[in-house]
């Protein structure tokens, strides 16, 4: 379920508050870098769109979740073909978070 609210996979009109709440309610986890990357973007101040009520922008926090996303090897479950996981890579470093920013390897992601 999660999945399919933080990527639309369900091709529903999405209910952000409910993927929010989703997210928000999932514990940090060292074993799961695709949570935690979401968990950054909410708290992220340079990410404006992504907002929830429950989540105060918090450029420290969010810093240590980009973090922990790299630290439990994001990277490893994109090189094994995790596409939520490749998104994800893509991003961080699209935007430079807690990677090098690297457009061209964001692209081949």
């Amino acid at each position: 379920e999660i999945d399919e609210y933080r990527y639309g996979m369900n091709r529903k009109k999405i209910d952000e508050e409910k993927a929010y709440d989703i997210i928000i309610d999932a514990h940090d986890s060292d074993s799961n870098p695709v949570t935690n990357f979401w968990k950054a973007v909410l708290a992220d101040p340079q990410e404006p769109y992504y907002k929830s009520s429950r989540v105060e922008k918090n450029k420290c926090r969010a810093t240590a979740l980009y973090e922990m996303a790299v630290d439990s090897n994001i990277e490893e479950m994109a090189e094994a073909g995790d596409r939520y996981a490749c998104v994800c890579l893509g991003r961080m470093y699209h935007r430079g978070r807690s990677l090098d920013q690297s457009y061209s390897t964001a692209v081949e992601w």
